[in-house]
């Protein structure tokens, strides 16, 4: 599965459109036809399945970039793409830690754009900072991600991806550590081992397809 320059929708990554990338608009798409059109000519499509996967909408901040036109103008189409999905964290204590907080409003637009296709949670996680660990909300978002999982709206989200990991960044200035790991507190650790067993879920090992 090739994630093919994820997240093009924000403004970090260098393949985004935009006058600081210097990119034309439609360049992510060209780009993204192009790839998948040399891997045809080898066939090696047969053994690949292209997951575009775009970034939470909601954590964009500029109005403009929220809006379906806008994802719509990257999505190569779905003789391009076999899944699509996005990018969602839990970074903010003072946000309720759900999934439709963080995953609602971005699925809703996936959801308009590529109705047929299936869901891939591409790269998500929830961190463990300031009073989110002393609330113990992260675990609250792992308890709401599983169920979720289990309600048959979300059947078309066959899988996830979890960003297991700690990352320093710089944040309004100040110099941050994210502790994404599921292991950064015992009861977060304990409501994703019970989330992963859970057997209303259809996520036994079985054979992907795309």
């Amino acid at each position: 599965m090739i994630r093919l320059d994820h997240e093009m929708n924000g403004s970090w990554y260098n393949w985004s459109d935009g006058t600081a990338q210097q990119n034309a608009p439609g360049s992510f798409v060209a780009m993204w036809k192009h790839v998948h059109d040399v891997f045809e000519r080898a066939g090696a499509n047969d053994y690949v399945i292209w997951n575009w996967a775009p970034t939470r909408i909601d954590a964009l901040g500029n109005p403009k970039y929220q809006t379906v036109d806008y994802m719509q103008a990257y999505y190569p189409g779905d003789d391009y793409v076999d899944w699509v999905g996005m990018s969602g964290y839990y970074r903010k204590a003072a946000e309720s830690p759900t999934f439709a907080t963080t995953f609602g409003a971005t699925l809703d637009q996936i959801r308009q754009i590529a109705p047929d296709k299936r869901i891939l949670l591409s790269e998500i996680g929830a961190t463990e900072t300031g009073s989110a660990v002393s609330n113990g909300q992260k675990s609250q978002w792992v308890d709401s991600l599983f169920d979720a999982l289990a309600d048959p709206a979300n059947s078309d989200v066959i899988g996830f991806a979890y960003f297991s990991e700690t990352a320093t960044t710089i944040v309004d200035g100040a110099r941050t550590t994210n502790d994404w790991r599921l292991n950064s507190r015992a009861d977060s650790l304990a409501a994703f081992v019970a989330g992963i067993a859970r057997t209303d879920i259809d996520y036994d090992l079985q054979e992907v397809k795309k």
